[in-house]
């Protein structure tokens, strides 16, 4: 799968040009976490990336999922 990095779409939105995204992005977003929005994180040799959350981390997770959904469902 290609990846393109998210820094260039936000480059590509301060320019009001289109962003790019892999395929057909019409059903895709971007989740963005920061540092406060888990404890800690892991990749394994696949490229499969884990999480270590807490409630609150978790409750966040899904709030901003259930976002994303509701984005692409409009």
């Amino acid at each position: 799968m290609k990846q393109i990095p998210i820094i260039s779409n936000a480059i590509r939105a301060q320019l009001d040009e289109e962003p790019e995204y892999v395929e057909d992005y019409s059903d895709r977003r971007y989740m963005i976490l920061y540092p406060e929005d888990y404890q800690g994180y892991g990749k394994d040799v696949d490229g499969n990336i884990s999480l270590l959350l807490n409630k609150e981390n978790a409750e966040e997770v899904k709030r901003l999922a259930e976002d994303i959904i509701e984005d692409i469902e409009e």
